[in-house]
């Protein structure tokens, strides 16, 4: 699969409760369909990291791509929070 402009990859540790939690939580709350998901551990998410040239992911991580960047950690967390419900939108730009 190629990255394109329009996707928003959510690449997440699949072993991890928390990042599972998450991830329904996202799903819960996403305002349009508009996240894919892929666990760092999976075949999809190496080839989307390969095209990005991205290498040494830990796997006890969360990564969103968008518009062809890379988002890590905390990073990641907030350009998620971003494109939630209007109400987590509200938050994130409370704080920014």
């Amino acid at each position: 699969m190629k990255i394109e402009n329009q996707h928003k990859i959510i690449l997440f540790d699949g072993v991890c409760n928390l990042c599972n939690t998450s991830v329904r939580f996202i799903l819960n709350h996403e305002r349009q369909k508009q996240f894919l998901f892929a666990s760092l551990q999976s075949d999809a998410a190496s080839k989307f990291l390969l095209q990005l040239n991205e290498e040494n992911i830990n796997l006890d991580t969360i990564i969103l791509i968008k518009d062809k960047r890379v988002y890590k950690k905390s990073s990641a967390v907030l350009h998620i929070i971003k494109d939630l419900s209007p109400l987590w939108n509200l938050l994130y730009k409370t704080v920014f």
